[in-house]
């Protein structure tokens, strides 16, 4: 009788333990959830690194809200899509909307993702997913009724951010190769 208790109350454990949890966010001193890190480049120019990561923002999609080239600032928003399971396949469930802000230096600059709120979505009459106007801050631990889902969530975003800073500091490295000039090439009528 005893046996079986104990192994019922360490199964129960470790089911507890097993459920998804929340993440572990870097949190700043408001208890925001605030990715962020100076990274030292060798002797980039900061003006280079403004190239590199307004493209980088470019074609990772990102809305830019400010740009700033001679202070080495920008700002981007961008939201990403988070889902629930559906009858047949995953459905939209809302977005995570966060912000951006990318400060530049000569050899170094800093990114900030903050301001991570989740936007709920439903389905209207068209059977098209619109945001409902209902919100709420991604650092609240607690969903009533859909808590495993809450976590999922968190998960992938943190999951997201995570990828998203590994392609920002690959993009940032980049160095582009010098173009050739096109000095004492034959001249052809197109130019």
């Amino acid at each position: 009788m005893k046996k079986s208790l104990f192994i019922l109350i360490l199964c129960s454990s470790l089911w507890t333990v097993g459920v998804a949890q929340s993440p572990n966010f870097p949190l700043d001193e408001r208890n925001k959830i605030n990715f962020w890190e100076v990274v030292k480049t060798d002797s980039v120019a900061s003006a280079k690194l403004y190239i590199n990561a307004k493209r980088w923002l470019k074609e990772s999609g990102y809305q830019i809200v400010s740009d700033d080239s001679l202070a080495g600032k920008i700002v981007a928003k961008q939201s990403l899509g988070v889902y629930d399971k559906g009858y047949v396949s995953k459905k939209l469930h809302g977005k995570v909307a966060y912000q951006l802000s990318i400060d530049l230096k000569d050899s170094k600059y800093r990114y900030q993702f903050t301001d991570f709120v989740f936007h709920y979505y439903q389905e209207d009459r068209n059977y098209q997913f619109a945001p409902s106007g209902k919100e709420k801050d991604l650092e609240e631990k607690i969903a009533k009724g859909w808590q495993g889902l809450w976590e999922n969530h968190q998960k992938n975003t943190f999951n997201t951010i995570q990828k998203q800073i590994e392609l920002l500091k690959k993009a940032m490295r980049w160095q582009a190769q010098p173009i050739e000039p096109e000095v004492n090439k034959p001249r052809t009528e197109d130019w």
